[in-house]
C-alpha cells in the first residue's frame, strides 16, 4: 500500500476534487474517470470540499478502482453546520463568519471522527494521506501526533502531511522533524518552505498551479501589447490562447516541483486530457520558468 504512494510521485499531476459539487454526479465521475484513464492517479479532497459532496463522489469512483487510486483527505475543517448554513443565507452579508467552515478540529476524538466519515464516503478502507488543514504549529500536541501514529499503526492511514500556509509548515517541520511526510502548499509559497527540515523521500505538493494566475496572466496581455507581443514570440502562445497559456503554466508548475505533484482541477473533460498530456510531455529535469513569464507574473 506505501509503496504505490511512492510509485505515484513521476506522475507528478494530481486532481483537485473541490469542485466537484458544481457539476451533477454522472459529470462528476465522468471528470474524475478520465483524469484516471489519462495517467492521473493523485486525487486531492476534504471533508470541507462541496460540503462533503467532494469525498462522496471520488468514492464513487474508488468504489470500483481504489487499487489505482491515490487518496489524499484532511482533518482539521468541517463544513458550517446546519444553523450556520440557514443563517448565513440571510446574514451573508451582515456576518459572512456565520458560513466559515469549522475550524482547529484537532482532538484526538475529532481527528478519528473526521477520519471514519471520510473512510466511509471514499469507500475505501485507508487514507493515503491524510493532512492536517489549515493547522497552526501551536494546534500540534502531543495527543494530536499520538492519534496520527496510532490511525498508521491501525492501517487505516498510510502517510500523514500538512496542508496550510507556508510560514506554519516551516515551524511545524522543523519543530515536528521526521513526522510529516507530505507538504501542500500553494506553488508561490514552494520557495519559501524549501529550508524546511523536510524528509528527501516527503512528497511535495503544489495548488494554486492556473486559475488567478491563469486570469491575472490573460488580463496582463490583453492590456498590455508589447509584452503579448514578447510573450508570443518567446514561447510561440499566442497572447489570446487561453488554452495554450493555461498548459504553459502548468508546465511551469510541474517543471518547479519535479518530483513532487502539481494539482489541477477541471470541470472539462478535454482540458483534463490536455493536463495529463502537458504532465507527460514535461522532461524529468526541465529548467525552471524562463525570466520574461515570471515576470509577466509577477506584474499580473
Amino acid at each position: 500500500m506505501g509503496s504505490f504512494f511512492v510509485q505515484t510521485h513521476p506522475t507528478r499531476l494530481g486532481f483537485g476534487c473541490a469542485a466537484l459539487d458544481r457539476v451533477s454526479e454522472a459529470e462528476a465521475l465522468t471528470l474524475l474517470e478520465t483524469a484516471l484513464d489519462h495517467g492521473i492517479q493523485h486525487f486531492d479532497t476534504a471533508p470541507l470540499y462541496g460540503w462533503g459532496a467532494s469525498e462522496a463522489r471520488l468514492g464513487a469512483l474508488a468504489a470500483r478502482r481504489r487499487a489505482d487510486m491515490v487518496l489524499v483527505t484532511k482533518v482539521g475543517l468541517d463544513p458550517p453546520n446546519l444553523m450556520q448554513r440557514v443563517a448565513g443565507k440571510f446574514l451573508r452579508g451582515a456576518a459572512p463568519d456565520l458560513v466559515n467552515a469549522q475550524r482547529g478540529l484537532f482532538s484526538p476524538a475529532q481527528v478519528r471522527a473526521s477520519v471514519e466519515r471520510s473512510l466511509a464516503a471514499l469507500r475505501t478502507d485507508r487514507i493515503d494521506a491524510l493532512l492536517l488543514h489549515e493547522v497552526r504549529a501551536g494546534e500540534i500536541s502531543a495527543p494530536l501526533l499520538e492519534t496520527l501514529a496510532a490511525l498508521k499503526r491501525e492501517g487505516k492511514v498510510i502517510r500523514v502531511g500538512l496542508a496550510t500556509q507556508p510560514n506554519e509548515t516551516t515551524a511545524i517541520l522543523n519543530a515536528h522533524r521526521g513526522i510529516f511526510e507530505v507538504i501542500q502548499v500553494s506553488l508561490a509559497g514552494l520557495a519559501a518552505v524549501e529550508s524546511a527540515d523536510l524528509g528527501a523521500n516527503a512528497l511535495r505538493v503544489v495548488h494554486s498551479v492556473l486559475a488567478a494566475r491563469l486570469t491575472g496572466l490573460c488580463e496582463k496581455l490583453a492590456r498590455d501589447q508589447d509584452a503579448a507581443g514578447k510573450f508570443t514570440q518567446t514561447f510561440g502562445v499566442a497572447a489570446q490562447d487561453r488554452a495554450g497559456i493555461a498548459e504553459l503554466l502548468l508546465r511551469d508548475a510541474i517543471s518547479r516541483n519535479p518530483a513532487g505533484v502539481a494539482l489541477f482541477s477541471s470541470t472539462t473533460p478535454a482540458h483534463i486530457k490536455a493536463a495529463a498530456r502537458v504532465a507527460s510531455e514535461v522532461k524529468a529535469v526541465e529548467s525552471s520558468p524562463a525570466p520574461l513569464l515570471g515576470a509577466l507574473l509577477a506584474d499580473a
